[in-house]
C-alpha cells in the first residue's frame, strides 16, 4: 500500500506541477507551483483522515452512494492487463456511465486497489481544475484576481466532500470547467484551435453524464448570441464561435444514435442524447423530494445540513456534506448577490447610458467573457430545477457561482466587507436557528 501512494504521489505530483507551470504566467509561475505542493500537501493529509475515519459515504446519504459500487469494480475485479483496462466496454450492465470507473481501473493498473490512492485521483482533478480557473481568471480580470482565483478554488470546501469520497463530479466539473476555458479563449477570436477543445471536452463528457453535453451546447450558443447583441461587436470575431458550434452539431450523430453510444459502453437508452433522455428527467424530477418551494435558497446554500442541529448528533458523511457548506454559505453566497450587480453595470464603471438594454450591451454580461460564467450558472440552474436536485448536479457550476462572488468581493472595500459578513452570518444564524427550533 505505501509504494502504490509514493508511485501515484511519485507520478501525478510532479505532473501536476509541471502543468501549472506551463499555464502560469511568467510572473506567477513560482507562486503557482507553491500553491499546487501546499494543496497535495495539505487537502492529500485530509484525504487520507477522512478515509480512516470513514472510507466510505453513508448509504441513507441521498445521492451519494456510488462509492459503494466504485470500489467494489475495482477491488474484485482488477484489470488483467492494459488491454483490459482500456477495455471502456467492460462495465456494460454494471455501470450506466463507464467513465469514472473506467479511470479508476487504468488508475488500479498502476497502483492497485488502494482506496486513498483512488481518492488522490479527484485531488488531482481538484488541482487542475484551479490551474484552469487561473487561465480563466487571466482572461475575465487580469492576474490578480486569476490569482485569487486559483487559490478559491482550492479553498472552495463544498467540493473538498467530492474528494474524498469515490465520487465522479471531480472529474465532471474539471471537464466542464475546461470546456468554459475553450470558449473563453475563443471570445476574443484569436484562433481555432480551441473550438476543437470544446468538441474534445464536450465528448469526454460523454461518459461520465451524457445530458450534460446539451448545457454545453446551450453555453456555447448562448455565447454567441450575447457576444452578436454586445455594443461594438457585431459580427466582428465570432468565427471561432461558429466553428466550435458546428464541430458540436457533428458529434450529433454520436450522441443521439445508439449504437454508436453502445460502442462507449453506454447501453441505458435515457443516456442517449434523445426523447428518452428528457423523458426520463422529467420522471426524476417529478418523483424528487426536494422542496422546490425553497429552491432557489437550497441552491444558493447548496447544502444546508450544516445549520441543522440534527445533523451534527451524528458525525457521518452527510454531517461532513453538512460542515464543508458553511463556508460557502457565511462567504461565497453573499459576495455572489453582490457579484450578480456588478456583473450588470457597464465596463466603463459608469451608468450615464440611458436605457436598460444600452446599459446591458455595455456590461460584463454581453460585452464581456463573464456571458459565457453567467450562461453556464443559468444553464445550471436549469438543469437542476429540472431533476430536482440542487446538490450534485449543480457541483460543476459552483467555481463559476465562486468566480462571481470573488468580482463582487473585489469590488468592495474591506471594512465594507467586514460589516456585510457578519450583518449576514448573524442573520443566517438567527433565521435558520429559528426556522429548526419552530419545527
Amino acid at each position: 500500500m505505501i509504494t502504490a501512494k509514493l508511485l501515484f504521489l511519485a507520478v501525478f505530483v510532479p505532473a501536476s506541477a509541471a502543468i501549472a507551470y506551463r499555464v502560469a504566467a511568467p510572473g506567477d509561475r513560482r507562486y503557482m507551483v507553491r500553491s499546487v505542493l501546499a494543496a497535495w500537501l495539505l487537502l492529500g493529509a485530509l484525504v487520507v483522515a477522512v478515509n480512516v475515519w470513514q472510507p466510505f459515504t453513508d448509504t441513507a446519504l441521498d445521492g451519494g452512494a456510488d462509492d459503494h459500487d466504485y470500489w467494489p469494480l475495482i477491488s474484485d475485479s482488477p484489470p488483467a492487463d492494459l488491454t483490459e483496462a482500456l477495455d471502456i466496454r467492460r462495465f456494460v450492465g454494471v455501470m450506466d456511465q463507464p467513465g469514472y470507473p473506467w479511470l479508476l481501473s487504468m488508475l488500479s493498473l498502476l497502483t492497485g486497489d488502494d482506496l486513498v490512492v483512488l481518492k488522490w485521483l479527484n485531488l488531482f482533478f481538484l488541482i487542475l481544475l484551479s490551474v484552469t480557473w487561473y487561465r480563466i481568471g487571466l482572461i475575465l480580470e487580469g492576474r490578480l484576481f486569476a490569482r485569487r482565483m486559483g487559490r478559491v478554488i482550492l479553498l472552495l470546501s463544498p467540493l473538498w466532500f467530492y474528494v474524498c469520497f469515490l465520487l465522479k463530479d471531480m472529474a465532471i466539473t474539471l471537464l466542464q470547467s475546461v470546456f468554459l476555458l475553450f470558449v473563453m479563449e475563443m471570445w476574443h477570436g484569436r484562433r481555432l484551435r480551441p473550438a476543437i477543445g470544446v468538441a474534445m471536452s464536450t465528448l469526454a463528457l460523454l461518459l461520465f453524464r451524457t445530458p450534460l453535453v446539451i448545457q454545453n451546447g446551450a453555453v456555447l450558443t448562448g455565447s454567441v448570441a450575447s457576444k452578436l447583441a454586445a455594443r461594438g461587436v457585431g459580427g466582428r470575431r465570432v468565427t471561432p464561435l461558429f466553428v466550435a458550434m458546428v464541430l458540436l452539431l457533428l458529434t450529433l450523430p454520436v450522441v443521439t444514435n445508439v449504437e454508436t453510444m453502445n460502442a462507449l459502453g453506454i447501453f441505458t437508452e435515457s443516456r442517449v442524447v434523445g426523447a428518452a433522455m428528457l423523458e426520463s428527467a422529467a420522471q426524476v424530477g417529478e418523483g424528487t423530494q426536494m422542496n422546490r418551494t425553497l429552491f432557489a435558497l437550497l441552491y444558493l446554500f447548496s447544502e444546508v445540513s450544516g445549520l441543522n442541529p440534527r445533523s451534527w448528533s451524528t458525525l457521518g458523511s452527510l454531517w461532513l456534506r453538512g460542515v464543508l457548506a458553511l463556508p460557502w454559505i457565511f462567504v461565497v453566497t453573499p459576495f455572489f448577490l453582490v457579484g450578480c450587480r456588478h456583473v450588470l453595470t457597464p465596463t466603463d464603471g459608469t451608468e450615464t447610458t440611458r436605457g436598460v438594454l444600452a446599459k446591458l450591451r455595455r456590461s460584463r454580461l454581453l460585452a464581456t467573457p463573464w456571458s459565457a460564467v453567467c450562461l453556464f450558472v443559468l444553464s445550471s440552474i436549469a438543469v437542476s430545477w429540472v431533476v430536482g436536485d440542487s446538490t450534485r448536479w449543480r457541483v460543476p457550476d459552483m467555481p463559476m457561482v465562486a468566480a462571481v462572488a470573488l468580482l463582487g468581493w473585489s469590488s468592495k472595500s474591506a471594512s465594507w466587507r467586514r460589516k456585510g459578513l457578519r450583518v449576514w452570518i448573524a442573520s443566517t444564524c438567527v433565521l435558520f436557528g429559528l426556522y429548526y427550533l419552530v419545527r
